[in-house]
């Protein structure tokens, strides 16, 4: 009888490890699974980082080549502007000295 009683309380002992290690199973899974989605959502973050990143530099240089090129077309316009001026006063001092042949003009 003793024996009897010893099995039955081995074997409870035994379904109850096995039962808790079911348990521990399905929790661990679990676990895992949702680790891993947490490992796919922060590559796909990390992508979308890197992919941000990538853009920014691009506008950066973008915003820097447009930024050179106002500075070219600032200086062109100011050339152009001192060109115009010497052609003007060019022009102005012709108009003077003939006025000046003619006796033409202020005096």
């Amino acid at each position: 009888m003793k024996t009897a009683k010893y099995q039955k309380r081995c074997f409870d002992q035994i379904e109850g490890i096995v039962t808790e290690n079911k348990a521990l199973t399905a929790k661990v899974d679990r676990l895992r699974l949702e680790a891993e989605r947490e490992v796919a959502e922060k590559a796909a973050q990390e992508e979308r980082l890197l992919d941000l990143n990538q853009r920014l530099a691009d506008k950066d240089r973008e915003k820097k080549g447009l930024e050179e090129e106002i500075g070219r077309l600032r200086e062109e316009r100011d050339r152009l502007d001192q060109e115009r001026a010497g052609v003007g006063d060019r022009a102005q001092g012709w108009r003077g000295a003939e006025e000046q042949e003619s006796g033409v003009g202020c005096a």
